[in-house]
């Protein structure tokens, strides 16, 4: 949910038609299991071939999959290649690496050569799984990261059982502030660290050691390694904290180089702060990074900057000018006179560019969300891009001055084109306090202006995290079954500065946000098509909080639905994942003063609600845990509120990792909303 490292949680479940929809042209709930992205674009050394992997869901077995799909780089002769991802080029172009599932169904490394004959190779053997992968510039040898467990005992003097005897086993020992990860369960005890392996398979050989990993840690969740070789072979960058007490120190990642032939590691940054994505340049004497100084790490929000040095970290200098947005997909230019990076600026994703001299230039332009991965020897730029009518497809950026962006696939277009989308605007306004702010509003695609529809209120996680205006299937199946949606950006969102973001420090969720939430709801109802007696609400993570806050704070909303909610500070502090993150939401601790802990908690406001208010989790979820829901759901129960607690089987946070799971989210969400609707007769509670 929670922090600068996490992403917004944006519904994928789809909604089936139902009687109150007013088009059978919109999304459908069967779309689901078919809609596609994809990820990890790489051209080829020469420029002639793409791979990339391309994501879906199968219906079978109810999971995500991935695959590796081939196609030359104008976009021809898209073909499958093989079950994997992460595929990446090795620097002859004669082979890719990828990781995919070997015996026993443990990730591997594996090769392919990429002539006519194709033969694939395991050439890895790993207990954990090959993270980061990483081809040496001479292509001998494969870098990767891996977990390197450690045995922990506590000796007592337990009696031997008796013979015949099943004992419990013994405990888990616990000595680590953050010992969980949502999505992946309790951790396993030990440490990431680097290793490089023969690319013609062989034993990998560990590179660095000790109690800390390898890979940035903002608040204990993995923030990448951003492993980058040196030209020469003999070195590898880095990002992490090679500190024994690393797990608990907050705001800290640096970036170091290690020697491949003895393991010797040297700091490469020398200012303190949270730096991570090392990019040495192709000559081998300059360093690219991003993150952020140590007086803004442990504040609630800075947008990340770019930084250049040479490669032993001296003569540092800002490279992304006065751009106040987070700083991502970095790339070196072939001449090392440059780099390309992304920012994200209210809603969307742009390309830049940035000289050696510190001057900076947009390479994009329009109403997109671009990624970059990889360019070519001609300076043709590759990546990910979507649109507010298309999912995510491969891209290529030219290599000439206004770097027009073409389009190399159309994933979904065998969906969409037999589909009616909600039409979507941008809307801008004021809040109560004169703040501007930025958001969309999703027509019904059969939208009449001279009739009224409901509206139901998206509110997105965080606090810092970004709605963009780019294609989305739960607001779109909301659309077509006849709702308006609005999604906005309330401060505290990321892409709008780091003044905004900052504003809700100490604060969330509050007044400003909550301001900022209802000005767009009134907004949208003086734009008319509204019907203001069918308001809704719903959002998941800070979402699920401010949707409680909603309701606490106003009765304007007929229903609402919260989902994997923070309702108390108190109780998560110390029963989430990200720990650190938890423990530092309000200054100071909340054994010095519980009083802002208690006081932006939404339990303690719970007696103010009045409005009908469903309440979903994971019952994994680590992120959120079930009980922050059980709180709230405990607490309107008590207090005569109607409501209903769903307890989703196998899931995480955010309620989406399982396919059918994200199409159930908003199924149960509309048919709460229709049961409290004041204009439907058959509105009684099932």
């Amino acid at each position: 949910m929670l922090g600068r490292t996490l992403a917004i949680i944006i519904f994928t479940g789809l909604l089936i038609q139902s009687a109150a929809a007013t088009t059978e042209t919109g999304l459908q709930i069967k779309d689901l299991w078919e809609l596609e992205s994809v990820a990890d674009v790489q051209v080829s050394p020469d420029g002639s071939k793409i791979v990339f992997t391309r994501k879906g869901s199968d219906k079978l077995r109810d999971v995500r999959t991935s695959a590796l799909w081939l196609m030359g780089s104008d976009g021809s002769k898209k073909h499958f290649l093989l079950e994997g991802s992460s595929a990446i080029w090795s620097p002859d172009g004669q082979r890719i690496a990828f990781v995919a599932p070997g015996p026993a169904d443990r990730p591997q490394i594996f090769t392919k050569w990429m002539d006519n004959h194709g033969s694939i190779s395991q050439i890895s053997q790993l207990d954990n799984p090959p993270k980061d992968i990483k081809w040496s510039p001479d292509g001998q040898w494969i870098a990767f990261r891996a977990l390197v467990p450690s045995t922990k005992s506590w000796p007592i003097d337990l009696p031997s059982p008796p013979d015949g005897a099943t004992w419990t086993g013994s405990p888990r020992i616990i000595d680590k502030l953050h010992y969980r990860q949502d999505r992946r369960g309790y951790n396993q005890s030990g440490f990431d660290h680097l290793f490089v392996i023969p690319a013609d398979g062989g034993t990998a050989r560990q590179i660095t050691s000790g109690s800390w990993h390898v890979g940035a840690r903002y608040n204990g969740l993995d923030n990448g390694t951003g492993l980058t070789w040196t030209p020469d072979g003999k070195q590898i960058l880095f990002a992490g904290l090679a500190d024994d007490d690393a797990d608990l120190i907050f705001g800290e990642s640096y970036i170091y180089s290690a020697k491949v032939d003895s393991g010797k590691i040297t700091r490469i940054t020398r200012e303190k702060g949270f730096w991570f994505l090392p990019r040495v340049s192709p000559n081998g004497q300059r360093l690219a990074y991003s993150g952020i100084d140590f007086e803004h790490a442990n504040k609630s929000y800075k947008s990340r900057e770019l930084w250049l040095s040479s490669i032993d970290g001296s003569d540092r200098q800002l490279a992304s000018g006065d751009l106040d947005g987070d700083i991502s997909s970095l790339l070196w230019a072939n001449d090392s006179q440059g780099t390309y990076f992304t920012v994200a600026k209210r809603g969307y994703m742009q390309a830049y560019f940035g000289s050696l001299s510190g001057s900076v230039r947009q390479i994009t332009q329009g109403k997109h969300l671009v990624s970059l991965h990889s360019l070519d020897k001609k300076g043709n730029l590759f990546g990910a891009g979507r649109t507010s009518d298309r999912p995510s497809d491969v891209i290529r950026l030219s290599s000439k001055m206004n770097r027009n962006m073409t389009f190399l696939t159309d994933l979904n277009a065998d969906i969409l084109q037999s589909r009616k989308l909600g039409a979507l605007e941008e809307i801008e306004f004021v809040s109560k306090d004169g703040t501007d702010v930025h958001g969309w509003v999703v027509q019904p695609p059969s939208f009449d202006a001279s009739q009224k529809y409901p509206l139901i209120l998206v509110i997105h996680g965080g606090p810092h995290s970004m709605y963009d205006g780019a294609f989305n299937e739960f607001y779109q199946i909301l659309s077509s079954n006849g709702y308006m949606v609005l999604y906005t950006n309330p401060r505290g969102s990321s892409g709008y500065g780091t003044a905004f973001g900052n504003a809700v420090a100490n604060a969330f969720p509050g007044q400003k946000d909550f301001e900022d939430l209802m000005a767009g709801v009134d907004a949208t109802l003086a734009r008319g098509g509204v019907d203001n007696r069918r308001l809704f609400v719903t959002g998941c993570s800070g979402g699920g909080a401010l949707t409680a806050w909603t309701v606490a704070h106003t009765d304007r909303f007929a229903a609402a639905a919260s989902l994997c909610p923070v309702t108390n500070w108190l109780s998560l502090a110390g029963t989430m994942d990200i720990v650190g993150w938890g423990m530092r939401r309000f200054r100071p601790y909340f054994w010095e003063n519980p009083e802002p802990w208690l006081a932006h908690s939404p339990i303690m406001h719970v007696a103010k609600i009045k409005t009908p208010t469903l309440i979903m989790t994971g019952s994994l979820d680590l992120r959120t845990p079930p009980g922050q829901s059980e709180q709230l759901y405990s607490a309107l129960k008590i207090l005569g509120i109607p409501t209903r607690l769903l307890l989703f089987n196998n899931e995480w946070h955010s309620i989406s990792t399982v396919p059918s799971n994200a199409a159930r989210t908003p199924l149960y969400i509309l048919d709460w909303f229709r049961q409290w609707d004041p204009t439907l007769a058959n509105n009684t509670i099932r």
